[in-house]
């Protein structure tokens, strides 16, 4: 804003009602949400691109053409899309987005496999098709390459951790250093859902993993 031909930054306070929705809503979603306010959504507030666009997953490193799923927080959406320039010529891009209207915040170009796997206050992480990245959310500069290793399908974020799991032992990372804090045998096609420090596991049995140690709670 100018005024009086000085500028000034007006920042919008962030709702205290927002959560985070971290494991985004199709596959693998992780169905604890403390958010209050953006999702799940009850009517359609914006339609993300004109025709040649859209949004895009992928799985296998194939790229499926669907729509993304969305993943919330810090009062953001984010989104793996597509802009087709032409039939034969597509950009790929990471996106976030004002929830309520649609509007881009931040945008940065990614190669074509790279899918969203967990999101917190401060990060974006995302796998690029070779390593697991975290992206600031409020600039979508890269900050963090945890390298190859941690690229598992279902990622959780949980606190100061990041909870990996599919077709790998089940693993707890250290969002600041990427350090294997414990890994537990655990092999099911699902996701882990955390609550308050509790690593539940779903499939053939159901268990309860302590997040900071990887300690068996219970199993039934």
């Amino acid at each position: 804003l100018n005024r009086k031909g000085a500028w000034i930054k007006i920042t919008k306070l962030v709702d205290p009602a927002f959560g985070v929705w971290s494991g985004g809503s199709v596959q693998g979603s992780n169905v604890v949400s403390t958010d209050q306010v953006i999702a799940p959504n009850k009517e359609v507030r914006w339609i993300s691109t004109p025709t040649y666009g859209g949004a895009w997953s992928t799985y296998n490193n194939i790229d499926h053409g669907n729509y993304s799923p969305e993943f919330f927080a810090n009062g953001q959406s984010y989104h793996t899309e597509v802009e087709m320039v032409s039939p034969l010529l597509k950009h790929y891009f990471l996106v976030a987005r004002n929830p309520f209207n649609g509007c881009v915040q931040w945008k940065i170009k990614v190669p074509s496999q790279s899918r969203i796997v967990a999101v917190d206050e401060k990060s974006v992480f995302y796998n690029d098709g070779k390593d697991l990245l975290a992206a600031s959310s409020e600039t979508g500069e890269i900050i963090k390459n945890y390298g190859q290793g941690v690229t598992g399908r279902y990622n959780i974020s949980a606190l100061d951790k990041l909870v990996v799991s599919v077709y790998v032992p089940l693993a707890a990372i250290d969002k600041e250093s990427g350090k294997k804090l414990w890994s537990h045998a655990y092999y099911q096609n699902f996701s882990p859902v955390v609550k308050d420090k509790v690593v539940y596991l779903g499939g053939t049995t159901i268990e309860a993993l302590n997040l900071d140690t990887g300690e068996l709670l219970w199993k039934v």
